[in-house]
């Protein structure tokens, strides 16, 4: 049997080009499903990655060290001391992008005009490059400019509260590590602008140094953000820092920070994934219907095949190879459709300014970019195809039940 499978094979293929009429609506049924399921999965995925980016971003990172006190209590006297030593090596990790330490105060800003609670952040300018919002948005050679003298970087939206302007003194009050008031006066170099709601009313930047002798922190911080080039690693990279975590800090991975956005992003992956389901699911009844009702056109055709000696289990994989060629050829079509006009649109967004207010709140902005994955693809195709077979089963057994004599005479019925 064997030896005639690529014989097989070769009249299947030519039987799908010489019913071309009726199979290319199978496979415009085909390509448009495949790029369908392909799109929305580029629009989920990069719709979970921008809200995942948003929470990273949100001056937290993949990991974070912190004293556990500080979750419950944002003093600055619930800080911790970490060795040079330790931070080179978590740094030196391979999945490791960067670390940063910082210093969050938390504030009460004053203006000659106004009063607005916020948070000083002391960041360290040669490690905050691009792992965080300020890092990534705001122009990083401007930093060492903008802090020196006492300088601060604050929100186009908390200068808008406060009633100031750019270059213009403002008071910060605050606590010390020995919960001592301290007011100190900051000059406005510079501000910044964000998609992240509330960061520019709440947050403010200086150097790291100059915030620990004012509230005489010395060598001490409140937090060690750990960015990885993939989430994915998370797990594996907690293993690894844990143990260089020193006495009075734990490390917290992202979710911990954050768990509403985790189990959000948790749930809405189990949504998709049964979504996405479904779509198959229901690709595959419109094709199995259509592969079916073109199988019993051809049952007198069949019917002579088998009167010429074709056996009934050549017959069945002759109609699977006609099914797998014609999927294959509308899997592969709609596969690069679908990666092209995905491309486009992770190039150029998905306007969703008519929801943006709502969508702000979760990182989103103006626009979802769907996510170009050549990997999610293949995977698509794979099930699609696999799917496709399955629902060529049935037809393919209907057309081998019929004996030559039921065939042939299917035609005059």
């Amino acid at each position: 049997m064997l030896k005639n499978i690529p014989i097989i094979f070769n009249l299947a293929l030519k039987s799908v080009f010489n019913n071309w009429s009726k199979n290319k609506v199978i496979i415009v049924i085909i390509i448009v499903s495949i790029m369908l399921i392909q799109i929305l999965l580029g629009v989920a995925e990069g719709f979970r990655g921008q809200v995942k980016n948003f929470v990273l971003d949100s001056l937290i990172g993949n990991l974070k060290i912190m004293n556990p006190q500080y979750k419950i209590d944002s003093s600055i006297k619930n800080n911790f001391v970490i060795s040079e030593h330790a931070l080179q090596q978590i740094a030196a990790m391979p999945e490791v992008r960067g670390l940063t330490r910082r210093i969050q105060v938390p504030t009460v800003f004053k203006s000659e005009r106004n009063i607005r609670n916020g948070i000083i952040v002391g960041i360290d300018t040669n490690t905050e490059k691009d792992l965080s919002f300020i890092g990534k948005s705001y122009n990083y050679n401007n930093f060492t400019t903008v802090f020196a003298g006492n300088g601060i970087l604050i929100g186009n939206e908390l200068l808008t509260k406060l009633q100031t302007e750019k270059h213009f003194k403002i008071v910060a009050s605050s606590q010390d590590v020995n919960d001592k008031l301290v007011e100190t006066a900051y000059f406005i170099n510079d501000t910044f602008s964000s998609t992240l709601p509330n960061v520019e009313e709440m947050f403010t930047f200086t150097d790291i140094n100059f915030v620990a002798k004012t509230y005489g922190l010395g060598k001490a911080i409140t937090e060690v953000s750990i960015v990885l080039y993939d989430d994915n690693t998370i797990d594996e990279v907690f293993a690894k820092v844990a143990p260089l975590v020193p006495h009075g800090a734990q490390l917290y991975t992202w979710g911990d920070l954050n768990p509403f956005f985790k189990s959000w992003l948790d749930m809405m992956y189990i949504v998709l994934m049964v979504f996405f389901g479904i779509v198959f699911f229901a690709a595959t009844i419109p094709l199995m219907n259509t592969i079916l009702i073109s199988v019993l056109e051809r049952i007198h055709e069949f019917g002579i095949m088998q009167a010429l000696g074709f056996k009934k289990s050549y017959l069945f994989l002759y109609i699977m190879f006609e099914a797998a060629i014609i999927l294959v050829i509308g899997i592969v079509i709609g596969v690069i459709l679908g990666l092209i006009i995905t491309g486009i649109f992770s190039y150029i967004g998905i306007n969703i300014a008519p929801f943006s207010a709502g969508s702000a709140n979760i990182g989103l902005g103006d626009h979802i970019y769907p996510k170009l994955d050549v990997l999610s693809s293949l995977k698509v195709a794979l099930a699609m195809l696999v799917l496709g077979v399955v629902a060529s089963i049935y037809p393919s057994i209907r057309a081998i039940l019929y004996n030559p004599m039921q065939a042939l005479a299917k035609r005059r019925s």
